[in-house]
């Protein structure tokens, strides 16, 4: 009955209380042109509504020359509470932040559109996909919680992987190469920093889940404070999952699969003794490879191995806290995680048998050192593929995607997969 009172500043009041919002969006979408109608004939609204938009802007101007990305994980995050609390039939508590968040989707999606799609600095698309929603029926993007991802998954180790928006090629590469094995996707998460990220990879598959960890750092090169503030959240991620009492087998995107690692009972399944597998990289074997990694899910072993990388790698850049993330941070002030991993953490652990550990065999799970050695890898092997191939050995991420492509290990095609039977069948023949 609210809808139909002729007084608008009466509505305008009960507007200004968080128990109407939902009052106001049913009355937008029953009383459209009444509404419009109503507001236009008062004065001070069209002053109050005005001034918003005009602040609006000008922070929208301020935060998009800024880079800063604030506003799906925020908008989401009010929006989903109200839908998730009301389902469950409770109601949900109310806090500045989703209401603030809400408010602003509001006025965005409501009042603002049309009225900058031709100022210099927005685009309407770009305007709008900070105040945009995923479909309701896709659970993956509705879950903003990571013990509600694993919760939707089936029982059993997670698939991990984490990138950053330069590494996203390499994410969709991998969903356009992993797509014809089942159960892959399924026990997938993919932690990604920005919504934008999520929906390139739902549009290739809408059976692997996705977890926003925002992050404003770029990467700057291997040895940059970028890069190490990746790493750490990518570990950040890894403690959590492992700490639900998932086994988790860490991999990276720009790989070549030519096999389902899942059915491999020494990296996946319940059968398995050890805490942690490695795969070996360098000439001989020596050094343990980053690109894949399994793990048990427990309170100890690899758990704790990776707390103890964490703390490590916690102390050692608090000296760099003012830097950018484009300042060099050589290795002798502080280490990777793989050195402080190999070196320091490792070592100390199975010295006091709390950690347990076996290496994968180098044949089915190889280095990027194939691109380059070949004729020797063959000589140790013959001509089998390995299961995983690693894209390692070589800088930049576009030389990668050159020389997956050269090789014939690339699976991307224009914005979707290449032909996955075609493709990997040219990539298994590169090995003979």
């Amino acid at each position: 009955n609210n809808c139909h009172k002729n007084s608008y500043s009466q509505y305008s009041n009960e507007c200004a209380r968080v128990s109407a919002l939902n009052l106001k969006i049913s009355c937008d979408r029953h009383l459209h042109q009444d509404t419009i109608g109503i507001e236009m004939r008062h004065s001070y609204v069209r002053i109050i509504c005005g001034g918003c938009m005009l602040i609006t802007l000008i922070l929208g101007m301020i935060l998009q020359r800024s880079n800063v990305v604030l506003s799906n994980h925020l908008l989401k995050q009010a929006y989903y509470q109200r839908v998730f609390t009301s389902a469950r039939g409770s109601q949900p508590t109310p806090s500045f932040q989703a209401n603030a968040s809400f408010i602003v989707f509001v006025g965005l999606q409501k009042s603002i559109k049309g009225a900058y799609q031709n100022h210099s600095v927005f685009s309407q698309d770009s305007l709008f996909s900070l105040a945009s929603f995923p479909p309701r029926n896709h659970s993956t993007l509705e879950k903003t919680n990571l013990s509600h991802i694993l919760a939707d998954m089936p029982p059993g180790d997670v698939l991990f992987s984490y990138g950053n928006n330069d590494y996203l090629p390499f994410h969709l590469h991998w969903l356009c190469n992993t797509a014809g094995w089942p159960g892959v996707h399924e026990r997938t998460i993919l932690a990604v920093q920005d919504e934008r990220s999520q929906e390139s990879i739902r549009k290739l598959s809408s059976k692997v889940h996705t977890y926003v960890v925002p992050e404003l750092s770029r990467t700057h090169g291997f040895y940059s404070k970028g890069y190490r503030k990746l790493t750490i959240k990518r570990i950040v991620v890894l403690i959590e999952i492992l700490a639900s009492g998932r086994g988790v087998i860490m991999f990276e995107g720009d790989a070549l699969w030519t096999g389902n690692i899942l059915n491999d009972q020494q990296l996946a399944g319940t059968n398995r003794s050890h805490d942690v597998a490695f795969y070996r990289d360098g000439k001989l074997g020596e050094h343990i490879g980053a690109g894949l990694m399994s793990m048990k899910g427990n309170r100890s072993g690899a758990f704790q191995m990776w707390k103890n990388v964490l703390k490590r790698l916690n102390d050692d850049m608090k000296p760099f806290d003012a830097q950018p993330d484009s300042a060099t941070i050589p290795v002798e002030r502080a280490k990777h995680e793989q050195d402080i991993l190999r070196e320091d953490i490792l070592p100390v652990m199975l010295k006091h048998r709390e950690i347990t550990m076996i290496n994968l065999d180098r044949c089915s799970y190889t280095s990027g050192l194939w691109y380059i050695r070949k004729t020797s890898h063959m000589q140790m092997c013959g001509s089998k593929p390995p299961v995983i191939l690693n894209n390692n050995y070589i800088v930049g991420n576009q030389n990668k995607i050159n020389r997956a492509k050269q090789r014939k290990h690339w699976f991307l095609s224009g914005d979707g997969c290449a032909n996955w039977e075609d493709t990997l069948n040219r990539a298994i023949q590169t090995f003979k």
